[in-house]
């Protein structure tokens, strides 16, 4: 049968005017992004470490776009529990290259 979970709604809480706290419900699990200019919207982007094609196709199309950076910030949030380290050093390799994805602290309930 196929694995269903509930949709993660993020909450986003302005905790200070240099950072965005999200706090996900569904997966107990918080992370705060630094902010370098004030913010007016903030995108998590779910993903998974395999998905760098899909990463780099939105880093190319819908994130060069002129507000993107500014009032517009963008990180890839991915799970970073359970992960292989070598699964993990090639996504934070990648983090260090683009320096817009967030590592949570969580692992995936059904093991990919």
């Amino acid at each position: 049968a196929p694995v269903t979970h509930p949709p993660a709604r993020p909450q986003t809480l302005v905790t200070k005017p240099q950072a965005v706290c999200l706090r996900f419900a569904s997966m107990a699990a918080s992370v705060t992004l630094p902010m370098r200019e004030p913010c007016y919207v903030a995108v998590g982007v779910m993903t998974v470490p395999h998905y760098r094609n899909r990463r780099d196709a939105a880093r190319q199309t819908w994130m060069t776009g002129s507000n993107v950076g500014s009032t517009v910030v963008v990180r890839f949030l991915i799970r970073a529990g359970g992960l292989h380290p070598d699964v993990l050093a090639e996504a934070k390799r990648e983090q260090d290259e683009h320096g817009d994805m967030t590592f949570l602290p969580v692992a995936s309930e059904h093991g990919s």
